[in-house]
């Protein structure tokens, strides 16, 4: 899986995403395309009922401010997104 970080940076969020430990996780969106620049880092979370994702959530953004994380993360409840958001998410997965 290709994700356009630095190494200090993925080690902060994938520590960060250990919250979401026996969930399924995907990455999505334009950090995943090598050819562009900038952008947020698009996550999706699924296996978690909504109540849960929203706690987790909490844990997982009280986490990355605590480690200086200097990107900004779209985190989605795979669950509750639209079927076209599924679709881009599934694609991007492939």
């Amino acid at each position: 899986m290709y994700l356009r970080l630095d190494k200090i940076s993925k080690k902060k969020l994938f520590e960060a995403l250990e919250v979401f430990q026996g969930c399924e996780i995907y990455f999505f969106g334009s950090r995943r395309d090598p050819e562009k620049r900038g952008g947020d880092i698009d996550i999706a979370i699924k296996g978690l009922d909504k109540e849960e994702f929203k706690k987790k959530r909490v844990k997982f953004f009280k986490k990355l401010l605590l480690s200086d994380f200097d990107y900004d993360v779209d985190l989605v409840h795979y669950e509750s997104a639209s079927e076209l958001l599924k679709q881009e998410i599934r694609r991007a997965n492939d």
